[in-house]
C-alpha cells in the first residue's frame, strides 16, 4: 500500500506455473521499505521460488532463496550447495536449512 503521491517504483508479472513463490512469514502482498532502506518490521523476509515445486531434480538445483535481512534492508539470494541443501538467514546471525518450498 502506497501513501498519496508515493513514487511506484517497479511493478512485474505474476509468476506462473511450474514456478511457485513461498514466505516464511505474512507479507500479505509486499514489503515495505523506509526511506533509509530498512524493512519497516525490522524482522527478516525468506522468499523460496521453486520449479515445479522441488528444490533440487536429479542432482541439479530448482530453486533459490532470496532474503530480505530487515534490520539493514540488505537483500541477498542463494541458490542449494553441493549437497542439495537450500540455506536461509535467521535472526541471529546464523543459517538454517530450507526443507521445502512451501514452508521456507
Amino acid at each position: 500500500m502506497r501513501d498519496p503521491g508515493e513514487e511506484l517504483i517497479r511493478i512485474g508479472p505474476a509468476i506462473v506455473s511450474p514456478l511457485t513463490l513461498h514466505s516464511d512469514r505474512s507479507t500479505r502482498d509486499f514489503v515495505a521499505f523506509e526511506a533509509s532502506g530498512v524493512a519497516t518490521d525490522f524482522k527478516p523476509y525468506t522468499f523460496v521460488v521453486c520449479h515445479g515445486g522441488q528444490l533440487t531434480s536429479n542432482g541439479r538445483p530448482r530453486s533459490r532463496a532470496v532474503m530480505i535481512w530487515g534490520p539493514s534492508g540488505r537483500i541477498r539470494s542463494s541458490a542449494p550447495d553441493e549437497s542439495g541443501t537450500l540455506r536461509k538467514d535467521t535472526s541471529d546471525g546464523g543459517t538454517a536449512a530450507i526443507t521445502s518450498c512451501t514452508s521456507p
